[in-house]
């Protein structure tokens, strides 16, 4: 990974804690086939609103004086520059960074790209505390049917995980705020009154009923405490 690239990924420190960030891009790409002279790759961009940007299938070949290089072919190439035009000055959300550029070839070293791992994103600590069962959650997402199998439904499944995510940090606020630590009183707010223990109330029979037997002690005693009298 290049310096340009690290100045452009956005990683989870950024946004922990903290709302996620708005109007992103939805970017997917699935290897549809593979051997030694080429590969087809599917690419798919969504926009936050789940229009389709950009959706195409193109050819790669592989470089025969450099094992393990792939030149795109013309589609690919006309492919690739639509990507750099479309994400230019964009924020990318994408399932994790790949060094594979037939598979990922957003060019985030020459172009002003923000890029958002959703492998990171699910990471976040915060997440993770307000849904124990995080990892279940995200299997549902994944298990739909009706979602297509192809390039096109994995950038669904993104935005799919970005909303999901989007809604649980919402919907639990006090998570992205530390707990006090333990022992600490909280302040009471402007107006709230300091709730004191209540005095007991004793009947005045009570009392009575005491002053009665103390006085009947008092007589039955007397003869030994004076002996003279």
């Amino acid at each position: 990974m290049t310096d340009g690239r690290t100045n452009t990924i956005t990683r989870l420190a950024d946004h922990r804690p903290g709302a996620l960030p708005a109007a992103p891009v939805f970017f997917a790409s699935r290897l549809v086939c593979e051997d030694w002279q080429e590969k087809v790759v599917e690419y798919c961009a969504l926009d936050s609103q789940g229009e389709v940007k950009l959706q195409v299938s193109v050819t790669w070949n592989a470089e025969p004086l450099h094992p393990g290089l792939w030149t795109p072919t013309a589609s690919a190439l006309a492919a690739v520059l639509l990507i750099g035009q479309l994400f230019d000055h964009e924020r990318v959300v994408v399932a994790h960074l790949l060094d594979d550029e037939a598979l990922q070839p957003l060019r985030v070293e020459a172009r002003e790209v923000e890029i958002i791992e959703m492998r990171e994103l699910l990471g976040r600590r915060d997440l993770r505390k307000g849904t124990p069962d995080l990892e279940d959650q995200i299997a549902m997402l994944r298990f739909d049917p009706g979602r297509p199998d192809n390039a096109y439904g994995d950038a669904l499944l993104l935005k799919t995980c970005w909303a999901f995510v989007e809604a649980r940090l919402r919907k639990a606020p006090a998570l992205l705020s530390p707990p006090p630590p333990p022992g600490a009183s909280s302040p009471l707010s402007p107006g709230q009154a300091l709730s004191l223990p209540h005095r007991m109330h004793v009947p005045g029979w009570f009392w009575g009923l005491g002053a009665a037997i103390a006085v009947q002690l008092l007589a039955l005693s007397a003869p030994w405490l004076f002996p003279g009298g």
